[in-house]
């Protein structure tokens, strides 16, 4: 199997009207009935963009190659943006202070709740 990056598109019940985008990074080396790890990025499309430092792909790639880490599989999660602005004048804002910043488990929750199990349905 070749390594493939499958971008998706998701809507939060707890982060309510809001929409953002994900990539799953499933590795070759990834056999169904066998365990792999999961490694979640934030700032999903910044990690995976080629034309930026990150590269966060071709990192794991390479150390799956070279022994230094299990299978890895990858979940490059965007922040998410106002689907609807209720005003005229504004624009989709990120909600990216919104969903990091805060002391709480409200984005803990999110995640283990909402999307990867949306993501690995």
């Amino acid at each position: 199997m070749e390594s493939q990056c499958i971008k998706k598109t998701f809507r939060s019940q707890i982060y309510s009207g809001t929409i953002r985008d994900y990539w799953l990074y499933v590795p070759a080396q990834y056999e169904e009935n066998t365990p792999a790890n999961l490694m979640v990025f934030q700032d999903g499309y910044y990690n995976i963009d080629e034309s930026k430092p990150m590269q966060a792909v071709q990192v794991i790639d390479r150390l799956m190659v070279a022994k230094k880490i299990p299978t890895t599989g990858c979940v490059f999660i965007n922040p998410g943006i106002i689907e609807k602005p209720t005003k005229p004048e504004h624009h989709p804002d990120p909600q990216r202070s919104i969903e990091y910043d805060p002391v709480n488990d409200q984005y803990s929750q999110f995640l283990i709740n909402e999307l990867l199990p949306e993501a690995f349905l």
